[in-house]
């Protein structure tokens, strides 16, 4: 495991610095796909909403946050536009984990224990036993093997998988990509290597982390059965911050999301590594606090 700047590159620490030096200080592209599903609103498998039966709003909310800096559901984005020296593609998609384990064993993945959860106790037989239950329905109907990606995602998948494969497999061939995300990324790049293999060379998940350090999961496991990517890492840490929200991610509550790692990975590069873990916890903190004014 090795470190650029504040970014830890891990488990393949050459090819890691590698896609660094291709990225730094070009012009990023963020991206982030949206979604829902049922899967989402199962008791106890999501910390993504209070309430199952409104995550249908939790990933608009994401990134209208973003991007307005306030939620406004469910206005249309505006189109993106620009040009671009490499993509960070993201995503939100309540119980996506779920999905994705589902996915990746029907594509032959040995990933039962080892998708993250946003939550600290990791719900790992509530979403094995989801996962596996669609799958034996999913046979049943289909009739055959699920080990076609596009019959693993339209049985068992959720909307975001193709979109991000999509969108990586044709940006790929051209100019990098960096994976924002944490274990649901896996399923979307084993779809990407089933697809279009030639360009893995191209890509590298981006996480927090509090993913890579995460004992409830294995995201370097489930990377190494399906493609030699590099795993990078944003170092934040949260221990020092004066709001129990941010101070909950050390306890591992949410640990990723809506491209968060990815992002912050990119802000760093652009900038040359002035832009350090320091300076992104303090502009974190001011933007929670502008968040938490907005809904008093």
């Amino acid at each position: 495991m090795g470190r650029v700047y504040d970014i830890i590159t891990d488990p393949n620490e050459d090819e890691g610095r590698a896609f660094l030096d291709r990225i730094i200080g070009k012009r990023p592209l963020f991206i982030c796909v949206i979604g829902t599903t049922e899967t989402a609103k199962i008791p106890g498998i999501s910390a993504a909403g209070a309430n199952p039966q409104i995550t249908d709003y939790t990933p608009p909310a994401d990134v209208e946050l973003l991007y307005y800096g306030k939620c406004k559901s469910m206005l249309i984005g505006r189109n993106l536009s620009g040009v671009a020296d490499y993509l960070v593609v993201g995503e939100s998609i309540p119980g996506g984990t779920t999905t994705s384990l589902a996915v990746l064993l029907a594509m032959g993945v040995d990933a039962e224990g080892k998708v993250s959860s946003s939550m600290p106790d990791n719900p790992h037989e509530l979403k094995i036993r989801v996962a596996r239950e669609g799958l034996e329905v999913a046979k049943r109907s289909i009739g055959a093997s699920l080990a076609n990606p596009f019959k693993a995602i339209s049985a068992v998948g959720d909307p975001m998988i193709p979109a991000c494969a999509g969108l990586i497999c044709g940006a790929a061939e051209k100019i990098p990509v960096l994976m924002a995300g944490g274990t649901q990324m896996c399923s979307v790049l084993n779809v990407v290597r089933n697809l279009s293999p030639k360009v893995l060379s191209n890509l590298a998940i981006g996480t927090t982390r509090w993913i890579i350090e995460d004992k409830t999961s294995d995201i370097r496991g489930l990377v190494s059965q399906i493609a030699p990517v590099p795993i990078l890492a944003i170092n934040l840490n949260f221990s020092d911050s004066k709001f129990k929200g941010l101070r909950a991610y050390e306890r591992g509550v949410v640990k990723e999301g809506v491209g968060a790692g990815g992002s912050c990975i990119a802000a760093v590069m652009k900038t040359n590594g002035l832009l350090d873990r320091y300076l992104l916890f303090r502009e974190i903190e001011k933007n929670y606090e502008a968040l938490l004014a907005s809904v008093r």
